[in-house]
């Protein structure tokens, strides 16, 4: 169950979904669009830590081990490397009407 991320009813199984990637061709710096993301983290991992070696900040939780950030892709990607990031996706666009991140 804890590689399952709820949302307003809906499940994500992040072993299974697809994680954020680069498309094929991608130039670096190009489509440099902000988006919401989901990225889910290790029940012990360094939230602090992730938010700086990922260069991001992350937004409300959600369960299990998931919380929402704005990012490019390629930030989002980036993000994957983070030491104790178990998955990044994109956040659908039926989701924004859910709690989590406020303002957006």
């Amino acid at each position: 169950g804890d590689r399952l991320i709820m949302v307003g009813g809906d499940v994500i199984n992040t072993l299974t979904a697809p994680p954020a990637a680069l498309p094929a061709g991608h130039r670096r710096g190009v489509g440099g669009e902000v988006v919401q993301w989901y990225v889910q983290v290790a029940p012990d991992a360094d939230l602090r830590n992730i938010q700086e070696e990922a260069r991001i900040t992350l937004g409300g939780y959600i369960p299990h081990h998931a919380y929402i950030f704005l990012a490019t892709r390629e930030q989002a990607v980036a993000a994957r490397a983070a030491e104790g990031v178990e998955w990044v996706g994109e956040r659908p666009g039926r989701h924004r009407g859910s709690s989590g991140l406020r303002g957006v």
